[in-house]
């Protein structure tokens, strides 16, 4: 970051002050209570409400959830990406390093172009992103990702900087990163840039944010070869943040005000700083070598098949296996006494005949 010399002073205390925190956010159970209901909606009208312009952005949050925000500037490699933020800051007294995608406005246009108006993020950013966990490592500093991204830039120069090396980079940054971390999806989670920076202990969705592994108009176009079908498809994608946690994506739901975060920015903020201090307590009195390890076991195991799944579909299969047996047995005996073909007298006969094994023990050289 570029400083004027007389704010020098000033900005290298705020900095020292960020990175030696005195005090810590402590949990206390008392003061808990539970989130109101979350009111049920469309796939496609909530797609519709986390692409508003008017939604609040990440710069809101940053401005209005956290307090003497530092930010900091370039990836070390080549650029300095508009659509990250990264910075050191305070929420509850307690200092926290700020990752943030940031969707442009339109006023942004000449300084960030088509991508950073449309929130995709360069290899640049995820270097940037990269080095923001790096120095929360370095202080000791818990991390706050804010996911609002439709997902990286795509194109023969993204690869040609290192696109795919960046992200893989990032996840494993935050996957093995010896700090708290904490992700919140506050709009539009788009495949691998949601992905990047929401490898958290806990990772929170605001009501009426997305999560989804490809844009609806895209898999309508690629699945049925018509673009306008894409509310069927919002459906069959699961993105909802209701989905998302009955599947165990998210570890929790931000509640909105009722017509949406963009109808009260401000009272979106207040809940999601109320959330965001409540989880930070949390995750500061844990062991950081628990944390990590809690963190990889469970993204391991998301899309795996829990112990009643399994069970469930042993009997289901067990039931087919009954059900096919008996009907082999009946159309055998309704064909008794006719010269139609032979049938075997049980289920492990079928399975024999199918792998070609013969009753009779001996090779066709001792048959000969």
């Amino acid at each position: 970051t570029i400083v004027e010399r007389e704010h020098l002073k000033h900005e290298i205390a705020s900095v020292l002050d960020l990175i030696s925190p005195e005090f810590r956010l402590t949990s206390s159970r008392r003061n808990r209570s539970d989130n109101p209901a979350i009111r049920p909606r469309e796939a496609w009208e909530m797609v519709k409400l986390a692409r508003r312009p008017d939604r609040p952005r990440s710069r809101f949050y940053i401005d209005n959830v956290f307090a003497n925000f530092f930010e900091l500037h370039g990836d070390r490699v080549y650029t300095d990406d508009p659509s990250v933020i990264i910075g050191l800051a305070r929420v509850g007294g307690q200092s926290v390093m700020v990752i943030a995608q940031e969707k442009s406005s339109s006023s942004d246009e000449q300084n960030g172009g088509a991508a950073a108006r449309q929130g995709e993020i360069t290899p640049g950013g995820f270097r940037k992103a990269r080095r923001g966990v790096i120095l929360a490592e370095t202080f000791k500093l818990p991390v706050v990702t804010i996911v609002d991204s439709p997902g990286p830039r795509l194109g023969i120069d993204m690869e040609q900087r290192g696109l795919a090396s960046a992200i893989a980079r990032m996840i494993d940054q935050m996957g093995r990163a010896k700090v708290p971390t904490l992700s919140v999806l506050i709009g539009e989670g788009g495949s691998e840039a949601a992905l990047a920076f929401g490898l958290a202990d806990r990772v929170l969705m605001l009501e009426n944010a997305i999560y989804t592994p490809i844009a609806p108009e895209r898999g309508a176009q690629t699945e049925m070869s018509d673009p306008g079908k894409a509310s069927e498809i919002a459906r069959a994608l699961k993105l909802t943040s209701v989905d998302c946690i009955e599947m165990g994506i998210v570890d929790d739901i931000v509640p909105e005000p009722e017509q949406g975060a963009h109808a009260s920015p401000d009272e979106a903020a207040r809940l999601l700083k109320r959330v965001l201090m409540r989880e930070l307590s949390v995750l500061t009195g844990t062991n950081t070598k628990t944390l990590v390890r809690r963190r990889q076991k469970k993204f391991r195991k998301v899309g795996e098949y829990g112990s009643r799944f399994r069970l469930a579909l042993r009997r289901e299969t067990k039931a087919w296996q009954v059900g096919l047996a008996a009907g082999v047995r009946a159309f055998r005996q309704a064909g008794e006494g006719d010269s139609g073909p032979q049938f075997v007298d049980d289920e492990e006969d079928i399975a024999d005949d199918e792998i070609g094994v013969d009753d009779d023990p001996r090779t066709d050289a001792d048959a000969t």
